[in-house]
């Protein structure tokens, strides 16, 4: 009796064991799990992803666009409203994807498209002017809708012109050919020639 009592008694304790190491091994791995559910909206939010903000991107073709990055903001009438999603270059033009944020953004489609750069070694931007009034009746549509007409905004998937604004590099190469000019000795004698005929 002694003997069935200890192995019962055992057999309970080796009971009480398990289970407190099935709750301690169930503890952690929903702590690991918990930690990378934490860490992943940690990534998307340094990202700048946002699920409840939905937005649409548009494709923008330039014959330059030295000095954008990825990442780069997207400008509407001065106010941040989306970046720079990819930049992909071909034979004739280079295109850049823009993502605008959030999708109830409507730019119209009479609009003017300038790479824009802070400052002298700022970074490069994408500036977007209207360059009219966007008629009452055009606000009620949706850039993400199916029967979005692009005739009046622009829609998702949308291909745009844009033009590149003066950059750094090209205002000091016109600086450089400027004072080659002037320091040609050939620009000299122009001017005394026309100096004496003048005189």
């Amino acid at each position: 009796t002694l003997s069935s009592s200890s192995a019962a008694s055992d057999v309970y304790k080796r009971q009480i064991v398990m289970r407190s190491r099935t709750v301690r091994e169930g503890s952690v791995g929903l702590l690991i799990l918990l930690g990378l559910a934490v860490l992943s909206g940690l990534y998307l939010w340094l990202r700048g992803l946002n699920p409840s903000q939905r937005s649409y991107q548009t494709t923008i073709r330039f014959s330059n666009v030295e000095g954008m990055q990825i990442g780069a903001p997207v400008r509407y009438r001065g106010v941040v409203t989306g970046k720079i999603a990819a930049i992909r270059v071909s034979a004739n033009y280079a295109e850049v994807d823009v993502k605008i944020t959030p999708a109830t953004v409507i730019i119209p489609k009479d609009i003017t498209i300038e790479s824009k750069q802070s400052g002298l070694v700022g970074e490069t931007f994408i500036d977007i002017t209207p360059n009219s009034e966007l008629p009452k009746s055009a606000i009620a549509q949706k850039p993400l809708a199916d029967n979005c007409d692009e005739s009046l905004i622009v829609c998702d998937r949308s291909q745009l012109q844009g033009s590149a604004s003066i950059t750094f590099t090209e205002l000091l190469s016109s600086m450089i050919r400027f004072t080659d000019l002037f320091s040609s000795p050939e620009f000299f004698g122009n001017v005394q020639t026309l100096t004496k005929n003048f005189a």
